[in-house]
């Protein structure tokens, strides 16, 4: 029932606050670099922008280094980027993403999608820079989840942003 219900809104009606400002954050970033579509590393430097919430928390805690997957991303990109068009969108591997994010949300429970959910789709994705950076530094799916179900079940943290 909820994957129906979540799957079927808009996603500007099923995102939290901060995962509407990183994906904002995201499209931005792809602006400044001159491209035409936000990738799923423009979504992680904005989650990354943005330095709160469960997902940012949950990849911290687990020992990622945001740090230097920041740089690595900002390496990437290339010298010569293309003229951005008007509207900035997602491009394929972000929209995978942020579907991904819609399913782990629906699989979970959750009526919304936030910034967890919107990591976890980063890491389902598996083909992005970032999720390769991730998954390098030793940082799992299945274990970001359990982190982030602890979390959401649990009292919040001391150091919670």
């Amino acid at each position: 029932m909820w994957r129906r219900r979540i799957s079927n809104k808009p996603l500007e009606e099923v995102l939290t606050e901060r995962a509407t400002h990183a994906l904002d954050v995201a499209k931005q970033k792809a602006a400044a670099d001159g491209m035409e579509a936000a990738s799923a590393d423009h979504i992680m430097h904005g989650l990354i922008h943005l330095n709160a919430g469960v997902g940012v928390h949950a990849l911290r805690s687990l020992g990622a280094s945001l740090d230097a997957l920041s740089r690595s991303i900002e390496r990437s990109r290339g010298d010569n980027p293309a003229e951005p068009s008007q509207a900035i969108s997602f491009d394929h591997r972000a929209q995978e993403v942020i579907r991904l994010a819609r399913l782990e949300a629906s699989d979970l429970g959750h009526r919304y999608v936030g910034t967890e959910h919107i990591v976890l789709g980063l890491l389902r994705e598996n083909r992005s820079l970032t999720a390769a950076q991730l998954h390098s530094q030793g940082i799992e799916l299945a274990r970001v989840r359990q982190h982030i179900l602890g979390v959401l079940r649990g009292p919040k943290p001391a150091n919670w942003a």
